[in-house]
């Protein structure tokens, strides 16, 4: 995997986006935008009040096995600060996220671990992440200014792990760790089982307790007979989400009346 980045300005910038959502459990998180195709000459150009953004706008469902799966990136005007988003990145790569980006403090990986039980796992680890972080207090935020771009199948040409050979062993894997996915989200037994399913260490990469995972699906309207959500992009170029408070703000309140 390839990536450009300019890390001494793009960690300062980053690092203001952090620090101007005021959250100490704030999460920055999307999509980046991507290179140019003439890599030796491409500069990441420098990101102005006015430049569109990539944000996340629609998650959903696949019908082969229910696997929750983000719509792509879309450009949207820039809202000018860092508003509340619920759908979290994934992959590994220059700020944490692989063709993706991710920032935050360093207790979000102690109190939120990554999930080792997802071989040759694609489509599902985005919205567990989401609903995991969600569901321990964090907030995820969507970046105003650009800091990580990619280089994109179109312009570079890479062994992609879904072209390998895909015996019985990794399409068992794959099933198990779906099998996982919709455990954790609480919705194994809404869905037709595929294969086995192994909850070790559940405790240790399960959800949270600071807000109930049901909420999750009210909080962006997910509809489970369309098996999608609403396109939130109008709304992520204005004022974001509303945030929903924790369970530890809830009981602070009711101690100060």
């Amino acid at each position: 995997m390839r990536t450009r980045c300019s890390s001494r300005i793009g960690t300062y910038v980053v690092i203001d986006m952090f620090k101007r959502t005021q959250n100490e459990y704030a999460v920055i998180t999307s999509y980046p935008k991507a290179t140019g195709k003439d890599l030796l000459k491409w500069r990441p150009p420098i990101a102005t009040a006015g430049t569109g953004i990539v944000a996340i706008c629609k998650t959903k469902q696949l019908a082969g096995n229910y696997m929750f799966k983000h719509d792509r990136g879309h450009f949207i005007e820039n809202p000018g600060k860092p508003v509340l988003t619920p759908f979290f990145a994934a992959g590994m790569a220059c700020f944490g996220y692989w063709n993706r980006f991710s920032f935050s403090k360093g207790h979000r990986l102690l109190a939120i671990p990554t999930d080792p039980y997802l071989p040759y796992l694609f489509d599902g680890e985005e919205i567990l992440m989401s609903l995991r972080l969600w569901t321990f207090g964090y907030d995820l935020y969507l970046p105003d200014t650009d800091v990580i771009y990619h280089i994109y199948e179109q312009y570079y040409k890479r062994p992609l792990f879904w072209n390998d050979d895909w015996n019985i062993q990794k399409k068992t894997a794959v099933r198990t760790a779906q099998n996982w996915i919709n455990y954790v989200l609480q919705l194994y037994e809404k869905y037709p089982k595929r294969g086995q399913l192994d909850v070790r260490e559940i405790d240790k990469y399960g959800l949270g307790k600071e807000r109930d995972p049901a909420q999750f699906w009210k909080w962006i309207d997910y509809d489970f007979q369309k098996m999608e959500s609403p396109e939130f992009c109008n709304l992520l170029k204005k004022e974001g989400f509303e945030r929903v408070p924790i369970n530890s703000d809830l009981a602070k309140n009711i101690h100060l009346l």
